[in-house]
C-alpha cells in the first residue's frame, strides 16, 4: 500500500526541469516588469513622503515576523539602490545566472518591498513571493541558462521532492481555494460577479466593456469560472491519463487568464498566473511543443552569446558545488524534506482557515514563521471584493500613478 501511495506521489508530482526552466524565463521577465512599473511610482509608493509613511506602516499593518530591508534606511537613494539591485537580479534569474543566488536575494527583495507597502498588492504579487520561495529548492537552471552553459553536468530531465511537492500544490491552492471562498450569489447563483466587475470604469478594458451588452452571455462565463476553478486544479492529480488531464486543466487556467487580461485590468496578475502555470506542464507536453518549435529559432541563441560576456567565477562556482555536495548529505536532506513538508501543511492549514467556518487556525509562533518566509496567502481575489466596491472601500491593487496626499488621506480615514 505504502509502495503504491509512492509511486502515485512520484507520478503526480514529478517536475519536468525544461518547463521549470521555461517557467524561470517567463517569470524573470514579469520579475523585470513589476520591478520597473514599482521604480516609476518609487516615491509615491515606498517613501515616507507617499502613500504608506513608516509611522502609519508600523501602527497598523505591522505583523510579528515582519522584516523589510526597505526599511533600514528613510534615504530615498537607499530605496533606488534596492530597486536597481532587483533589476540586476531580476535580469540574472532570466538569463539562468547563479540562478539560486538570484532566486535567494529576489525573494528577500520580494518579501521586503511587499512589506513596506501592503496596501498595492494583489493575488498576482502573493503568488510570485511564494514561488520564488519554492523556486529556491528547485532546479531551475537545468536547461536554457547560462549556468547550464557554464557547467558540464548531465542533469536530470524530472525533478520529484518536497519542494516539487508544495510548488505543486501552491499552483492548486490558488484555484481550487479561490474557488471554495466564492461564497457569494454573485457567483454561486446569480451569476452576476463578472458583471459588477466590468461594470467599473477603472477596471474595465475594451472588450470587458463590449461583453457588458451581453447580460446573459456574462452569467454563463461567470458560473464557468466557477466551475473551472474548482475541476481543473483537480485534474492535475487524475490518477488515469495524467498527462493529458493535466495539460487540460493548465492549458483551461492559463486561457481563463488570457481571459482575465483582455477584459479587466488587473497589472501583471494574468501573466504571473500563466508563468507558474508553465512550470507543472508533464514532460510528454514539452517533448511536443520542442519538436514543433521552428528551427530557425532553435539556431539563435541569446545565452551563447551573453555566455561571453558574462564572466565565469569558477572559484565562487567550485565553492557553491561544495557547498552543494556538503548539504546533499542524507541527514541535511532528510532535515531539508521535513522542513519543507511541514511548511507545505502550514500552508494547507492557512487556506483551510480561510474559509468561514472552517475553525481551522495557525498559532501565533507559526504565524509568525509564516509572516517572516513570506507565505501568508489569502486566494480570495475576486471573491469578496465587488460588495466592497460598491461600498468604495477598496482600493485597486494596480501599480499606477497616483495623487499621494489624496491617498494618504484616503488610507488614513479607511484606518
Amino acid at each position: 500500500m505504502l509502495e503504491k501511495i509512492h509511486l502515485y506521489c512520484i507520478k503526480q508530482f514529478s517536475l519536468d526541469t525544461r518547463a521549470l526552466s521555461l517557467m524561470r524565463i517567463c517569470l524573470g521577465m514579469v520579475l523585470l516588469a513589476d520591478w520597473i512599473f514599482r521604480f516609476n511610482n518609487l516615491t509615491a509608493h515606498y517613501s515616507n513622503e507617499g502613500l504608506m509613511p513608516t509611522e502609519l506602516l508600523y501602527t497598523h499593518k505591522w505583523k510579528a515576523g515582519y522584516y523589510s530591508l526597505f526599511l533600514l534606511s528613510d534615504s530615498i537613494y537607499w530605496q533606488y539602490s534596492l530597486f536597481i539591485a532587483a533589476i540586476i537580479f531580476s535580469f540574472f534569474f532570466l538569463i539562468g545566472y547563479f540562478t539560486r543566488f538570484a532566486t535567494f536575494v529576489l525573494w528577500v527583495l520580494i518579501i521586503s518591498v511587499h512589506v513596506r507597502n501592503p496596501y498595492i498588492l494583489q493575488g498576482g504579487d502573493e503568488l510570485i513571493r511564494i514561488s520564488l520561495f519554492w523556486c529556491l529548492f528547485l532546479p531551475l537552471s537545468n536547461h536554457y541558462s547560462i549556468d547550464k552553459l557554464q557547467s558540464n553536468k548531465i542533469d536530470a530531465k524530472k525533478i520529484f521532492s518536497a519542494a516539487s511537492l508544495g510548488f505543486t500544490l501552491l499552483i492548486f491552492s490558488v484555484y481550487f481555494f479561490s474557488a471554495l471562498l466564492k461564497t457569494s450569489d454573485e457567483w454561486r447563483t446569480e451569476g452576476s460577479a463578472l458583471y459588477y466587475a466590468l461594470s467599473l470604469d477603472q477596471m474595465a478594458l475594451p472588450l470587458g466593456k463590449v461583453l457588458l451588452n451581453y447580460p446573459t452571455v456574462m452569467k454563463y462565463i461567470t458560473l464557468s469560472v466557477f466551475y473551472l476553478e474548482i475541476i481543473a486544479p483537480l485534474l492535475f492529480f487524475f490518477p488515469f491519463y495524467n498527462k493529458y488531464f493535466r495539460s487540460i486543466g493548465i492549458i483551461s487556467l492559463i486561457l481563463l487568464h488570457i481571459g482575465i487580461g483582455s477584459t479587466l485590468l488587473v497589472g501583471l496578475f494574468f501573466l504571473i498566473g500563466i508563468s507558474t502555470l508553465i512550470g507543472l506542464f508533464p514532460s510528454e507536453m514539452i517533448d511536443w511543443k520542442i519538436k514543433r518549435f521552428p528551427q530557425v529559432l532553435k539556431k539563435i541563441n541569446l545565452l551563447t552569446y551573453l555566455n561571453k560576456i558574462f564572466p565565469k567565477f569558477s572559484s565562487l562556482r567550485n565553492l557553491g558545488d561544495k557547498l552543494k555536495i556538503s548539504l546533499s548529505n542524507f541527514y541535511t536532506q532528510t532535515l531539508l524534506t521535513f522542513s519543507l513538508i511541514f511548511l507545505i501543511c502550514l500552508c494547507l492549514i492557512w487556506n483551510i482557515g480561510n474559509i468561514k467556518g472552517s475553525g481551522l487556525t495557525v498559532s501565533a509562533p507559526f504565524k509568525a514563521l509564516t509572516y517572516s518566509l513570506g507565505l501568508h496567502q489569502d486566494w480570495g481575489m475576486f471573491a469578496h471584493v465587488f460588495s466592497k466596491m460598491m461600498a468604495g472601500t477598496c482600493l485597486m491593487p494596480i501599480h499606477c500613478k497616483i495623487n499621494t496626499s489624496t491617498y494618504t488621506k484616503k488610507v488614513k480615514k479607511l484606518l
